[in-house]
């Protein structure tokens, strides 16, 4: 005699199947998606430690620039970068000692003898450059390297900004625009970070006299997280002491 099963030992109905695998699916995809935004943006926060440690090593090397000029050497030019960003910048210029290519630190005359201070070799100028066609802006290191200089002549020092050229006291100019690499006897190197705002603090308007430090803005790569931009500023005044 065949037994008829019980309402409690019933199987599952096809319908019942389709409703489950549908719930298990949508979890599964809701699952992924998030697994797929937290990779992203764990790449993002990679790209943004990465960014901040870029940034940290372009004042450094500004910061050790300085402190290898004396400070009487070292001048300034406040600009703002074009007629529609009225964001306030800062060109710093001043001597370097050291040579073009090797990067020696010298300490002797035309006549090689040793100097209790730096023979001159070249004048070094920081500033922002800007792209109007691209509507992008980057820090630039521009260095005029030229015959030897004595410790006790004056320096040139930036006259004006425009939206092609730098233009020293002596006449020399650099080209705002200019590719990273060795043009003649200038160089130009693009600064790391995505560096927008180099500034001296306070902003204008200032004291006349007042302890020298620099800001530095960089864009971030993870602004929906962080904001627009990121700020670094020296902690000291970066002409307090000097190598000389």
């Amino acid at each position: 005699m065949q037994r008829l099963a019980s309402p409690q030992q019933r199987g599952v109905t096809l319908l019942e199947v389709l409703i489950s695998s549908s719930i298990l699916a949508m979890v599964m995809v809701v699952a992924l998606s998030l697994l797929g935004e937290t990779a992203d943006i764990s790449s993002l926060e990679v790209n943004e430690v990465s960014m901040e440690r870029d940034v940290q090593w372009c004042l450094d090397d500004i910061v050790v620039d300085l402190k290898e000029a004396s400070p009487d050497k070292v001048s300034f030019l406040d600009f703002q970068l074009n007629d529609s960003d009225q964001t306030w910048q800062t060109a710093l210029c001043f001597p370097t000692a050291r040579t073009q290519g090797a990067g020696e630190f010298i300490y002797t005359d035309a006549l090689g003898e040793v100097q209790p201070q730096p023979a001159w070799q070249g004048v070094v100028v920081y500033a922002i450059c800007y792209d109007t066609a691209m509507g992008e802006a980057w820090l630039a290191r521009y260095t005029d390297w030229a015959p030897y200089r004595d410790y006790d002549l004056d320096m040139p020092t930036v006259m004006a900004v425009t939206a092609e050229e730098i233009i020293l006291s002596d006449g020399t100019t650099f080209d705002r625009h200019a590719s990273s690499g060795m043009n003649g006897n200038q160089e130009v190197r693009r600064m790391p970070g995505g560096v927008i705002q180099l500034v001296r603090n306070p902003l204008p308007p200032r004291p006349a006299l007042y302890p020298l430090a620099l800001r530095v803005v960089a864009r971030r790569a993870l602004r929906e997280l962080k904001g627009d931009n990121l700020e670094v500023t020296s902690a000291t005044s970066v002409l307090a002491r000097n190598n000389n």
